[in-house]
């Protein structure tokens, strides 16, 4: 159901918002939607259906939404009116449910404030809203996609792919097979296809330096 009250001039529906912060909606809503529930005689707790939250009032009157259920600032005083209206005020800290500050102590037989009426309305909004989940906006890096509009007017995308920290890291693999001489050098007897390398001869520059000799490089 919905909590309406009005006045002359407007008309709201208490709403209880997702981030726990009440106020009052002209036209039904899913987070003006509230269950009521009887807590003992006379007494009942109000919860958001959108929301989850129970409608709660702190020791200054001040209304709110919490996840957290407290007897004395959740259970709230309720009470029909001769005109059929109902009024809700808290049994702990005495003040009167109101959707307009100031707020007021309750007394019987007092005069009311504005929007601290209110009348049970049944809900008319389909279920089907409640239950469906919010839409959920995907985004995309601009570093790792590039803009199709800088691509156009041919600016180069630049990505952000993963480089080796230094660019020593990166070594090259040994041959897999024995590399041949070149014709122009004398075979060693001990070594025809010239595979054993010195102790004075670095293997990394032996590496290039038959690399070099085999693509006709001197």
């Amino acid at each position: 159901m919905h909590l309406y009250t009005a006045t002359e001039w407007n008309s709201f529906h208490l709403q209880i918002n997702h981030d726990g912060h009440i106020d009052g909606s002209p036209h039904q809503t899913i987070y003006s939607a509230l269950m009521i529930r009887s807590e003992s005689a006379g007494k009942v707790v109000i919860t958001g259906v959108k929301s989850g939250r129970y409608l709660c009032m702190d020791r200054f009157g001040n209304v709110f939404g919490s996840h957290y259920f407290s007897y004395d600032d959740c259970v709230f005083k309720h009470e029909t009116l001769e005109n059929r209206h109902d009024v809700y005020h808290s049994p702990k800290h005495n003040y009167l449910l109101s959707l307009k500050k100031p707020k007021h102590f309750f007394r019987p037989g007092m005069d009311l404030p504005p929007y601290s009426q209110f009348l049970s309305m049944e809900n008319q909004i389909p279920i089907t809203r409640f239950i469906t989940p919010e839409p959920v906006r995907h985004t995309r890096s601009a570093d790792l996609y590039p803009d199709p509009l800088n691509v156009s007017r041919g600016k180069k995308p630049t990505l952000n792919y993963p480089t080796p920290k230094d660019a020593q890291d990166v070594k090259p693999s040994d041959p897999q097979e024995p590399l041949r001489p070149n014709k122009n050098e004398k075979e060693d007897p001990e070594d025809p296809r010239g595979v054993i390398i010195t102790r004075k001869e670095n293997p990394r520059e032996y590496f290039y330096k038959r690399t070099s000799q085999l693509s006709g490089f001197n």
